[in-house]
């Protein structure tokens, strides 16, 4: 069996020759130095209030990787998701409703109005 050795050539002078499998030092980027761990975390700060998350309080987790830094800051942020997906489900659902009933009168139009006033009411929060 042949042996097959790879690796990486460098050079250090420009050759008349252009070789595509030959990388130049030059064109190499410097060594940054690592990077603190702190830096790396994505729990440095609330995502709702921006306040500095700290090591030594509670950090109050919503869907996997946010972090917050209370409990109302985290309800807050679920009662704005909630809300989003409460429009988007009323949307589509309106869209449907005229899609279907393009000739229907318009008390069925007011009554579905009225009870999706009445939904979009229990999730506003004063």
């Amino acid at each position: 069996m042949a042996k097959v050795s790879v690796g990486l050539q460098l050079v250090t002078a420009d050759s008349k020759e252009k070789l595509n499998n030959i990388v130049i030092k030059s064109s190499l980027r410097p060594n940054r130095s690592i990077p603190n761990i702190s830096d790396l975390c994505f729990l440095k700060t609330c995502h709702l209030c921006l306040k500095q998350l700290r090591q030594d309080k509670d950090v109050y987790m919503y869907r996997g990787d946010l972090g917050f830094c209370s409990k109302e800051c985290r309800e807050s942020q679920i009662l704005m998701d909630e809300k989003k997906e409460l429009e988007a489900s009323t949307k589509m659902m309106l869209a449907s409703f005229r899609r279907c009933n393009a000739g229907a009168g318009k008390s069925e139009n007011r009554n579905l109005l009225d009870d999706l006033r009445r939904r979009r009411r229990l999730f506003i929060v004063p």
